[in-house]
């Protein structure tokens, strides 16, 4: 009988670290580039059906974030402004929003949830899509929100950050990865800033 239960608890013990294990494989290791890309279609935070073939983009700029409660001043929150603020200075970059709120709350927010962050955020320029399986979390290997990817048109993956991405630092690596689109929106700030002198 006292065989029986040591061997009980050594299963059980080994069990816990075989799901352990297969939980930090799958935790900050993004899968293929063609599942990457097949994984980013889903419901958006309106309800409508997107696919990113609908919208082609040079780079995606793609934030898993936490999106309840809205009105909580997050790192999450302000992820989405810097995603938001690089789609409307640089054509060639289209900003997405993935839901990973279960990872902070433990549960995942309905589509009125969503709607109503997607609004109260002002992501006007950007889509938010639902992911209420975590298979999108799960593909791209994300362990936290906000966590950001930014991906080339071939879902190759860039840049990689496991934290809040300053600003300014997101703006540097979008120049990186648009530098004909970055040099001309510098070239267009330099002269208005010249006319504005004069």
């Amino acid at each position: 009988m006292r065989i029986q239960k040591c061997l009980l608890v050594l299963f059980a013990f080994a069990a816990s670290v075989a799901s352990c294990m297969a939980q930090r494989l799958s935790c900050g290791s993004p899968q293929t580039k063609s599942d990457v890309l097949r994984v980013l279609a889903g419901k958006s935070g309106m309800g409508q059906q997107w696919n990113i073939k609908d919208r082609q983009a040079r780079v995606y700029l793609i934030s898993f974030v936490q999106t309840v409660p809205d009105t909580v001043p997050t790192d999450s929150r302000t992820q989405s402004l810097s995603l938001a603020s690089m789609a409307h200075q640089y054509s060639g970059a289209f900003s997405i929003l993935v839901d990973a709120s279960a990872l902070k709350t433990n549960r995942t927010p309905n589509a009125d949830e969503l709607l109503n962050a997607w609004h109260d955020w002002s992501l006007d320029n950007v889509v938010l899509l639902s992911d209420p399986t975590g298979d999108i979390r799960r593909t791209f290997g994300v362990c936290d929100a906000p966590e950001t990817f930014i991906l080339r048109s071939d879902g190759a993956i860039l840049e990689h950050w496991k934290s809040l991405v300053p600003t300014g630092m997101l703006a540097l690596a979008v120049e990186r990865a648009l530098p004909d689109e970055a040099a001309a929106l510098h070239a267009a700030r330099v002269k208005k800033r010249q006319a504005a002198t004069e």
